[in-house]
């Protein structure tokens, strides 16, 4: 999949993550959270779509990308960097611990 692709998928809110998971913002517990995120997952993964095109594969792989950034973003409580994709060999992965507590101090869940 194209880098440039990829790098426009972020889940910055916990009402946006509720929301890609499909589940109400209100009273859901973590094993909800995980047990949305497995369901998605099973109609979206990459592998049901191996036998079609590229543009459905490609689909697929930022639908299932999307799901992932929005359920570690719950599962973290927000308190991480807003969750964005990050292509490999990107220098964005290779921050310093100080560099990344200082980023996080700083993000505000929505």
């Amino acid at each position: 999949m194209s880098t440039a692709l990829l790098s426009d998928l972020r889940v910055t809110s916990t009402a946006q993550a509720f929301e890609i998971l499909g589940l109400k913002e209100h009273g859901v517990t973590r094993e909800q959270v995980r047990q949305a995120y497995l369901e998605q997952v099973k109609l979206y993964h990459p592998d049901r779509v191996t036998h079609l095109g590229p543009e459905l594969r490609e689909l697929a792989e930022r639908k299932t990308l999307l799901l992932n950034l929005a359920f570690e973003y719950l599962m973290d409580g927000g308190h991480a960097a807003a969750r964005q994709s990050t292509p490999p060999g990107s220098s964005q992965s290779a921050h310093s611990n100080s560099e990344q507590a200082e980023r996080d101090a700083k993000i505000e869940v929505g």
